[in-house]
């Protein structure tokens, strides 16, 4: 060991004395090695570096993780060009603009289910009861038409079947057999008939959750049946001509058009309501969201029946005669009424 003493200049201005202590490295005997410089050495150091640097990205690339490099300030930076960094980053970008798609598409649904459009100011007004009142009805009002948006996106994913016809076609030429030999095999094995002579002419509805078929003749037979099954649920004969049937809210009960009264039987057969108001009806529609039951016949009166308190809520003079056509739209609840010469629509 070799001490070192400071310049007396620098021990002599009143700072405390300082040593140093360097550690002499006795220099290898090289024999007849050629002494290789230190730009030579770090050159040499740096090439094994970067070899070695390759073969971990090689590895790691081949195993499937993320690779990483050492930048000039001695940092590791994930490289982030290629293997499952990548994939991941865009199946998370991916998942984010599916998200945005969904939710796009469940504001549109939700637009055709609200009742009172868009939401009423509550600044303007100075009761407090009345404010929170509207505020809540509007919330309700808001998650009612969310939830039927939601129903109608992931419960009901089955489109319903048309019929296209070509050119120069009316689709009231198609046969049942030409149906038949069209649809898919499962829809086909579905088909069944249903001979009953001598009862007249029927008038059939299918349920909302189309498992229940009922059958209404001119001859005065109701019946009610699980037609997958084939099974009767109920029969009765009201002895009275039946001018058109149709279900109400569930497969419990159902309305009958007869000759002067419109009445309301249950799933087995029996009366449970005389509905004198619809006289002389030729045609019934049940709306299923407004719990309405829509009649016409001889008069031209169209009448609304709310189901829930038994009431007529609203008729309407079409001054056009009798009608014999009727239907409802299942998107805005727009009744339809014909007859021989025209037709004309009516809202809920």
């Amino acid at each position: 060991m070799a001490t070192v003493a400071l310049d007396r200049d620098v021990a002599q201005c009143g700072c405390a004395p300082r040593q140093s202590r360097a550690r002499h490295t006795p220099t290898p005997s090289t024999g007849n090695m050629p002494r290789r410089s230190r730009a030579d050495a770090d050159a040499a150091l740096d090439d094994a570096l970067a070899s070695l640097t390759a073969s971990t990205a090689a590895i790691e690339r081949a195993s499937g993780l993320p690779s990483t490099t050492t930048n000039g300030n001695g940092v590791d930076d994930v490289d982030v060009g290629g293997g499952a960094t990548k994939k991941r980053a865009a199946a998370q970008l991916t998942a984010k603009a599916r998200e945005r798609a969904i939710e796009r598409d469940m504001r549109e649904r939700t637009k055709k289910y609200k009742v009172s459009g868009d939401r009423v100011p509550t600044k303007g007004i100075a009761d407090k009861k009345t404010k929170a009142a509207l505020k809540e009805t509007q919330n309700l009002a808001e998650e009612a038409a969310r939830a039927a948006a939601t129903r109608e996106k992931w419960m009901a994913i089955d489109e319903p079947g048309v019929l296209e016809a070509d050119e120069g076609e009316k689709t009231f030429q198609f046969q049942q057999r030409d149906i038949v030999k069209n649809v898919d095999l499962n829809a086909a094995k579905k088909v069944f008939d249903l001979d009953v002579p001598n009862t007249g002419s029927y008038y059939v509805d299918y349920s909302h959750n189309g498992r229940e078929l009922l059958l209404g003749s001119s001859e005065g037979a109701l019946s009610m049946m699980e037609w997958n099954r084939h099974r009767m649920l109920g029969e009765t004969d009201v002895k009275e001509r039946i001018k058109c049937v149709t279900f109400l809210h569930n497969e419990q009960f159902y309305a009958a058009a007869q000759d002067r009264y419109t009445y309301i039987y249950d799933k087995r057969g029996l009366e449970v309501h005389c509905l004198e108001d619809h006289a002389h009806v030729n045609k019934l529609t049940f709306l299923p969201r407004h719990f309405l039951l829509a009649s016409i016949g001889t008069q031209g009166i169209l009448r609304y029946q709310d189901t829930t308190y038994g009431k007529i809520v609203a008729q309407f003079r079409t001054k056009l005669g009798e009608c014999d056509a009727m239907t409802h739209s299942n998107y805005n609840a727009v009744v339809h009424c014909g007859r021989e010469t025209n037709a004309h629509d009516a809202n809920a």
